[in-house]
C-alpha cells in the first residue's frame, strides 16, 4: 500500500487524496490527543502482526546550547535505574518480555526512546518510561553516576577510534553554525563528561524529561480506546512540569563566505566533504533538495557521479545527502578521489562541473526518476512501524499533525524542474559553504586531525 502511495506521488494522478487514502485502507488512521499534564499521545492501529512499536520523545530544542553531554548522561541514566526500577532491569525486563528494537537517540534536539513487544506486553514499556518520567531522581546516586560517565566516556572513545574520519562530522557542524546554537557542539570531551554533577542531570530531567515536552506514539496491534487508559494509568498523575517553550526556528541566513579546513586522516585517497546550511526537515526546499540529491548521486540519474568518476576520472566515489533536522538541515556532498588525485584537485573539479549543473534543468524522466528514488525509500522505511513510531514523534512535533505520509505526499508532489534548478542555484553555492580537505595521512590521531583553516568572504549580495 505505501508502494502504491508513492507511484502516485510520481505519476502526479491525485498525489494525496487517492494515496492517503490507501495508506489509511492498509494501516489505519492515525489519532492524537494531548493528556492534562502536557504530555501528546499519538496511536495508529496496524494489526498485520500481534505486536506493538513504541516511541517516546522528549523536546530540548529550547536547551542552552553546549548541554548535549549532560542530555545523554540525563538518558544513560534513566535506562540504568529509577525508584522502583533495579540498576539493569530496564533491558532485562524488556528481553524477557520478548522485545526487539529496543534503542535510544540523543540529538542536539531531542531524545527518543523506541522498543517494538508483543502486543499482550504493552503495559511494559509504558510503565518503565512513566518510571523514567516520574520517578527518576530518588534513584540518582553517586555510584550509579560514576558508572554512566564512565559507559559515556568509553562510548566516545569507541566512536572516535572506531574510524579514521570520525570527527569530519564534528568539525563541519563546528563551521556550519554559530557558538550559541545547538548544532554547534555535537562532540564532547572526557572533561565535559566529568564536569555534570547529580544537580546537573537533575536539573535537565526535570526541565526536559517532562510531560510538557513529551510525545508517545503507540503503533501497532492496540485498540485506541485500550491504549489510551493505560497511558492514563502510567503517565496522567506525572505533574506537567515547567512550561519551557521552544522559540520558532529563526530564518535561515546564508553563510558569509566560504570556510576551508585541512584534515589529516589515515585513509587510502584523498576526500572532499561539502556542506552548505539548508531549510530544515519538512519545509518545501527541504523535499526539493532531497531530489536534487537524487539527482547528483542517485542510482537512476547521478549527473555529479558521472562527470567525477566517469568523465573525468578524478574520483572513485560521490555520495549527495540532504540531512534533514528538525533545527535546520545541511547538504552534504562527499567526494572519494581516484589514486594519485589531491584534495585540491577534486575541488576544483567539483567546482567545473558545478558550473554546468547549476544550469541545468532536469528533464521529466530524470525528475520522475529522482522523485520516485526519494519517495520509494521513504514509504519502504515506513512500513516498519517501529520507523513509523519515531517520524510520528518527531513530525508531531514539528508540524500540525504527526502524519509524515500526508506532509511527505504533499511537498515531492510539488516538485519541478524549476524547483530543482533554483534549489542548487540558491542553496549550493561556491561561494557559502564548508569544505573539509583531507588529505591522507598514515600515523594521523584517530577521528582525524584538523590542521588548519582558511575563510574567504564572499561578496555582498
Amino acid at each position: 500500500m505505501l508502494v502504491a502511495a508513492s507511484i502516485a506521488v510520481v505519476s502526479a494522478v491525485s498525489p494525496h487524496a487517492g494515496a492517503q487514502s490507501r495508506i489509511d485502507a492498509a494501516v489505519g488512521p492515525i489519532e492524537q490527543h494531548r493528556l492534562d499534564n502536557g504530555m501528546t499521545l499519538v496511536i495508529q492501529e496496524d494489526h498485520r502482526v500481534p505486536l506493538v512499536s513504541l516511541a517516546i520523545r522528549y523536546d530540548d530544542s529550547a536547551a542552552p546550547a553546549g548541554t548535549h553531554a549532560t542530555a545523554t548522561l540525563t538518558t544513560f541514566l534513566m535506562l540504568a535505574a529509577t525508584k522502583h526500577v533495579a540498576a539493569g532491569d530496564y533491558y532485562r525486563l524488556l528481553a524477557r518480555a520478548g522485545a526487539t528494537g529496543t534503542a535510544d537517540r540523543t540529538q542536539p534536539s531531542a531524545t527518543t526512546l523506541e522498543v517494538t513487544v508483543p502486543s499482550n506486553r504493552l503495559a511494559l514499556p509504558l510503565w518503565l518510561w512513566s518510571e523514567q518520567m516520574g520517578y527518576f531522581d530518588a534513584a540518582l546516586d553517586d555510584t550509579q553516576l560514576a558508572e554512566q560517565r564512565s559507559k559515556l566516556r568509553d562510548q566516545r572513545r569507541v566512536s572516535l577510534e572506531g574510524s579514521p574520519m570520525a570527527r569530519i562530522d564534528a568539525m563541519a557542524m563546528e563551521e556550519l553554525y554559530p557558538v550559541e546554537h545547538p548544532y554547534h557542539s555535537i562532540e564532547f570531551t572526557p572533561a565535559d563528561v566529568d564536569r555534570i554533577d547529580r544537580p546537573a542531570v537533575i536539573a535537565f530531567h526535570d526541565t526536559w524529561m517532562t510531560p510538557a515536552h513529551a510525545t508517545l506514539v503507540i503503533v501497532g496491534d492496540v485498540v485506541p480506546a485500550d491504549a489510551t487508559a493505560l497511558v492514563e494509568k502510567y503517565f496522567a498523575t506525572i505533574p506537567k512540569g515547567a512550561a519551557v517553550q521552544a522559540p520558532a526556528p529563526a530564518p535561515l541566513e546564508a553563510l558569509t563566505g566560504e570556510t576551508q579546513v585541512d584534515v589529516a586522516a589515515n585513509v587510502p585517497r584523498a576526500q572532499v566533504f561539502l556542506r552548505w546550511r539548508t531549510p530544515r526537515l519538512l519545509t518545501s526546499e527541504d523535499a526539493r533538495l532531497d531530489v536534487v540529491a537524487r539527482l547528483l548521486g542517485g542510482s537512476r540519474t547521478a549527473w555529479l557521479f558521472w562527470k567525477l568518476v566517469d568523465e573525468k576520472k578524478v574520483a572513485v566515489n560521490v555520495m549527495t545527502h540532504q540531512r534533514s533536522d528538525a533545527l535546520g538541515s545541511q547538504f552534504e556532498i562527499r567526494i572519494e578521489g581516484a589514486n594519485g588525485k589531491t584534495a585540491k584537485e577534486i575541488l576544483a573539479a567539483f567546482d567545473a562541473a558545478m558550473v554546468d549543473i547549476r544550469q541545468r534543468e532536469p528533464s521529466k524522466k530524470e525528475l520522475a526518476g529522482a522523485i520516485y528514488e526519494t519517495v520509494i525509500d521513504r514509504f519502504l522505511a515506513l512500513e516498519r512501524p517501529l520507523t513509523r513510531a519515531f517520524d510520528f514523534a518527531r513530525t508531531s512535533t514539528l508540524a500540525e499533525s504527526p502524519d509524515v505520509t500526508k506532509h511527505d505526499l504533499g511537498r515531492y508532489g510539488r516538485v519541478d524542474a524549476g524547483h530543482v534548478r533554483d534549489a542548487v542555484v540558491k542553496f549550493l553555492p561556491s561561494d557559502r559553504r564548508v569544505v573539509l580537505l583531507v588529505t591522507p595521512t598514515p600515523g594521523a590521531p584517530a577521528g582525524g586531525q584538523r590542521l588548519g583553516r582558511r575563510v574567504t568572504q564572499a561578496p555582498t549580495p
